[in-house]
């Protein structure tokens, strides 16, 4: 038995409804103050579930690429730019010797003493020939660009009309750093990349600067591409 706490009558423990004073029992100030308290308290929180560490992503995901920079903004240019004139510094010295060994070849064959005008043609067109070819050439090796990074090398040709071939360096099976008397006193070198591939078996890069560092950041990039692709021996 209880009393009920709004008329003080005996009723029974189970009772939720006064049979004297016709109340609810739930609304009494004790129950009121109670009611409130647990509704102002916060929502327990749910226990977490367990779960390994370091299982929030797949394992594939987690895994795949993790070595290799293939994304954007993980790439490092290791070189950009178009062959140095000085890789083509003999076929600019022989347009020159070719001008002026046109020249004598003219005056010889005028011989005596020809006209003013045909003197003049003598020399202004030989030098005519060489400006042009030494122009064309020069257009020739602004057509070319290498970008080489630490995931690709690509070769753009063209001025009007644009090419560009992109060689993987997974794919490349070696690299050769070649250099003669004459490109180590203009300071230039030529970097050979054989590949297998169907498109750009072989490409030469010429007329870059003369640095080994930049040949061994390519070599080592490349072995960092074949190891992250799982590729061992000949890639075909």
């Amino acid at each position: 038995m209880k009393k009920c706490p709004f008329c003080a009558e005996e009723i029974q423990d189970e009772a939720i409804k006064c049979r004297f004073c016709n109340s609810f029992l739930s609304a009494a100030p004790g129950s009121a103050e109670a009611a409130a308290a647990a509704a102002a308290a916060p929502p327990a929180a749910a226990p977490a579930a367990a779960k390994e560490p370091g299982t929030s992503t797949p394992p594939f995901a987690r895994n795949a690429g993790k070595d290799a920079p293939d994304s954007p903004v993980d790439r490092k240019i290791l070189y950009e730019g178009v062959p140095s004139w000085k890789a083509y510094l003999g076929l600019y010295i022989a347009a020159g010797f070719g001008a002026c060994l046109l020249i004598v070849i003219l005056r010889m064959v005028h011989g005596g003493d020809p006209p003013l005008a045909t003197k003049l043609l003598d020399v202004v067109i030989p030098i005519a020939v060489a400006v042009v070819f030494g122009f064309g050439l020069t257009l020739y090796r602004k057509s070319i660009r290498f970008r080489v990074t630490n995931t690709v090398i690509e070769t753009e040709r063209g001025l009007l009309s644009k090419r560009i071939d992109v060689l993987q360096l997974w794919r490349c099976r070696d690299v050769a750093y070649r250099q003669n008397l004459v490109d180590r006193i203009l300071g230039i070198a030529h970097i050979d990349v054989f590949a297998q591939d169907t498109t750009t078996p072989h490409i030469e890069i010429v007329g870059m600067p003369a640095s080994r560092q930049l040949f061994e950041n390519l070599r080592d990039s490349i072995e960092i591409q074949r190891h992250a692709k799982n590729v061992y021996g000949v890639v075909s």
